[in-house]
């Protein structure tokens, strides 16, 4: 029996084109970090959206993982410095940049973490909801 069970492909890639990557699965609400850690990567704060690892392909010769702690890396084009990826070694999924894909129109934002890390040249979205709660205790789980 077949399953009619449609998986979703999604794509992206960085500025210059040399790192692409595929994702056959489901994406996660972007999350906007507005941490300290990746304010430094790009200069502002990052939307992310996540997948499952071994759900993501990545391709081309150009990525390169930076280790930016001791519990994760961060992916970028060694050409054109665009920032693709975060992953923590623990995790079973990998962040990206939101910007990154091809179609971001399919994603919603499902609230913000580390607002209170923001430096408040731009003001924050009140709209967006604040999260760091529940993302801290789910990360304590994860310990």
């Amino acid at each position: 029996m077949t399953s009619n069970i449609e998986v979703k492909t999604h794509a992206g890639g960085c500025h210059c084109g040399r790192v692409r990557y595929t994702v056959h699965g489901e994406l996660r609400p972007v999350l906007i970090c507005h941490c300290y850690d990746c304010m430094k990567t790009i200069g502002n704060s990052i939307a992310a959206t996540a997948a499952n690892k071994v759900d993501t392909k990545i391709t081309g010769d150009d990525l390169k993982w930076y280790q930016s702690s001791d519990i994760a890396e961060r992916g970028f084009c060694q050409n054109c410095g665009a920032a693709l990826f975060y992953r923590q070694h623990a995790e079973e999924t990998i962040s990206i940049t939101a910007g990154t894909l091809d179609d971001a129109s399919v994603l919603s934002c499902a609230g913000q973490i580390y607002a209170h890390q923001h430096p408040g040249f731009m003001p924050l979205c009140a709209e967006i909801d604040d999260l760091d709660d529940a993302y801290a205790k789910r990360h304590e789980q994860d310990k």
